[in-house]
Order: C-alpha cells, then structure tokens, then sequence
C-alpha cells in the first residue's frame, strides 16, 4: 500500500515527488501534511517557494514562505536555524532554489540534510517540465528512498527503496477525503483503458467531394475480378478471354496497288 510506503515505520528518509503543471501533486503534499500533523511528529517545518499549499493551521506545523530566492545563501543554514528536534521537512518545491544556485549545489545540501538525524523525513516537490536539463530529475531519484512520479493529477507510480534492500515499484490511484489519502493498486491496462481515446478527425467532412465508399459500392469492388489477375482466391473461377485460345493471328487485307509478285524481288542483283 502507497500509505505504508510513505507513512510505515521507519520512514523513508527522503521522499522526491515528480509532477508536472497539468499533474499537480498540491493535494497529496496537503495531504501528507495533514497525516503527519495528527500523528506523533514532534514538528513539521514547510519551506514554500511558491505559497501553493493550503492545510489547517497547528502549533506542530512550522511555516515559512520565500517569495524571493535571490538572497538565499544557502538551503543548509535556513533549514538547520529552526531545526532543534526531530521534525518532517517539507520543500515546496526545488525548482526556484535550483534555478538560483543550479542542480549540483542542492543535490549537496539536500546530502547534508540527509545526514541530519533530528531529521525524520524530507519530502520535496519537483516540478520537471519547467526544468532546463533532463537529466536533473535523475539526481534526485538517486538520493530518494520513495520516488513518486505523477502520471495524471490522480495517477502515480512510485518507488519505494526498502532498508532490507528490496524495491517496491507500483502503480496507484488516488483520491482524498477532508486530505485524508486514500490509494487503489491499478494495472497498466486498467490505466490505458481509462485514458481517454485522442480526437480522430471524420476525413468525409474535411473536404467538399466524397472521399469514402457506400457499403455496396465496396462489395461490387471486392467482386470485381480483373482478368490479368490470377491469384489464389481467382482459381477454379471463370477467366474472362478474348479469341479463341488456338494461338495469335494476324488478319490481312491487301490493298489494290500492293504487288504480289511471286518472282525473287532481289533476281536483279549479283549475289
């Protein structure tokens, strides 16, 4: 269950989920944060770059909102400054800090929180169709425990590295009730069917003149036999045939000023 993988004990340490503009994720981070604010989670900190998130207020959520990132120094020193016991970390999302200090810089910090013990849990948001390298995404893949990339707004698949070594990978559907989650293991033909059929356009009324055939306009055709035909399906039926079949001939009529002179034409001549 997708619930386990991200709620189970012990929790899995690093947490990266992938979405796109038209695969928001905003509802399952709101989600996230509401279960681990009824839990025994001594502090959730929320570093939000874009001040999407909506959740119920509490004294266990600490929230801080930058609206700009040019005068970050660093992720490190704003995280550890309110960090003084275990606590969920939240960042929402990566891609204002790595368009600020580039890919290579946070993947180092988000090591070093990593190492962090009073840290239980880190769960970023990165939205990878606004990204300028495709490879960037990879990165952080590597580093998480549980990888979740959306599929659709309600659709995920995701990646769980367990500690005994095994790895988890599934496919589920989503829903929310008051942000209580709720997941439904799917099978990719279930997930294809669902999908809806792309718009196929009727070629008939694209143009001004009749392109297609009646139905009995194709069943004359497909009886049509062309005699210089001879296939399989033609065997054993009558074969259309000009003249009679005894061999080719020529028909000649002469003309009345032709000389039909039974004489050698060439007697004149020394050979």
């Amino acid at each position: 269950m997708f619930s386990q993988a991200i709620f189970g004990k012990p929790l899995p340490k690093f947490v990266l989920i992938q979405d796109t503009y038209e695969t928001k994720q905003t509802k399952l981070v709101e989600s996230i944060v509401h279960m681990h604010n009824v839990q025994s989670v001594p502090k959730v900190y929320i570093f939000s770059f874009e001040n999407q998130l909506e959740f119920v207020r509490s004294p266990k959520i600490q929230f801080q909102t930058y609206t700009d990132t040019s005068n970050l120094n660093s992720i490190l020193p704003i995280c550890l400054d309110h960090i003084t016991e275990e606590c969920i970390l939240i960042i929402d999302s990566l891609i204002d800090l790595i368009y600020v200090f580039g890919e290579g810089f946070c993947v180092q910090e988000i090591q070093k929180l990593l190492r962090n013990k009073l840290i239980l849990q880190i769960i970023t948001v990165l939205h990878t169709d606004v990204l300028y390298n495709e490879l960037i995404p990879k990165y952080f893949t590597f580093l998480s425990t549980l990888n979740i990339v959306a599929k659709s707004s309600d659709v995920i698949e995701y990646t769980h590295k367990r500690l005994n070594g095994k790895v988890i990978k599934k496919l589920v559907k989503l829903s929310y009730n008051n942000r209580v989650l709720t997941s439904k293991e799917i099978e990719l033909n279930d997930l294809l069917q669902s999908e809806s059929i792309p718009y196929q356009p009727n070629p008939d009324k694209l143009t001004t003149f009749k392109i297609g055939l009646e139905e009995n306009e194709i069943e004359s055709r497909n009886k049509l036999v062309l005699p210089y035909l001879k296939t399989e399906e033609n065997k054993g039926k009558p074969q259309v045939t000009i003249g009679d079949n005894s061999g080719g001939k020529i028909l000649y009529l002469p003309d009345e000023y032709d000389d039909f002179d039974e004489e050698d034409p060439d007697d004149d001549l020394d050979v």
